[in-house]
Formats: structure tokens, C-alpha cells, sequence
């Protein structure tokens, strides 16, 4: 008798440490998703602060063509 309530009190242990085991995985991947998303905006981020960039430097380029070839023609 004393032997089946060990054995049972065994398994139930097993059970619980496997299942803290599978919770700290599933843990681990819901964080491992989370920087994966963290680094896929701040990847974003950083191309719409380059495309903005770009965009900035060609608006001042065509601003300062405008200016030369007023310069130029002597039309402002």
C-alpha cells in the first residue's frame, strides 16, 4: 500500500515538473516572438527615417536646380 501511494506521489511529481518544463518553454517563445516583433518595427523604423531622409535631400536638390536655373535665365 505504502509503496502505490509513493509510486502515485512520484508520478504526480513528474507530472508537475514536466508541466512547469513546457510552461517555461512556452514562456520562452512567447518572449523570443516578442524581440523577434520588437526588431521587425525597429527594422521599419529605420527605413521610413532613411526614405524620409532621401526624400528631404531631393527636395532640396530640386530647390537648389530651381534656383540655378533662375540664376541662369534671370526669371525668380
Amino acid at each position: 500500500m505504502k509503496k502505490k501511494k509513493e509510486e502515485e506521489e512520484e508520478e504526480e511529481e513528474e507530472e508537475e515538473k514536466e508541466e512547469e518544463e513546457e510552461e517555461e518553454e512556452e514562456e520562452e517563445e512567447e518572449e523570443e516572438e516578442e524581440e523577434e516583433e520588437e526588431k521587425k518595427k525597429e527594422k521599419k523604423k529605420k527605413k521610413r527615417k532613411k526614405k524620409e531622409e532621401e526624400n528631404d535631400i531631393m527636395i532640396i536638390l530640386v530647390i537648389k536646380a530651381k534656383e540655378q536655373e533662375h540664376f541662369v535665365t534671370g526669371i525668380f
